[in-house]
């Protein structure tokens, strides 16, 4: 069972059974990341896939396109600092450095 609220962190519950006890699932609220994505000159990369990896869940990872202005922002996350990668072409991957989540700034990474 999965359960979600606007602007919490979703909790996966892997245990629960119809007819079982009672469950208390507590909803923690999230962090944010906001970056701009820019290439060497201080260009904006707009529609490049990045995706935010988590230090210590392999299976935390979010992803998504960058806007035209090459900002990208990610909502709900576990407060940490995340591994950024950036996706060129269909495979390529490559390691962009890291972001914090929670950290309150909009922070610029330089894809070379």
């Amino acid at each position: 069972m999965t359960a979600s609220l606007a602007g919490r962190i979703r909790e996966r519950v892997a245990d629960a059974a119809p007819g079982g006890a009672p469950l208390r699932i507590v909803l923690r609220r999230g962090a944010a990341v906001e970056a701009r994505l820019v290439d060497a000159s201080g260009a904006p990369l707009a529609g490049v896939v990045v995706e935010l990896e988590h230090p210590t869940d392999p299976e935390m990872r979010v992803t998504l396109r960058t806007s035209p202005d090459g900002r990208f922002g990610f909502d709900r996350l576990p407060p940490s600092t995340y591994r950024v990668w950036v996706y060129r072409g269909e495979r390529e991957r490559v390691d962009a450095g890291s972001v914090t989540a929670g950290s309150g700034e909009v922070a610029d990474i330089t894809v070379r």
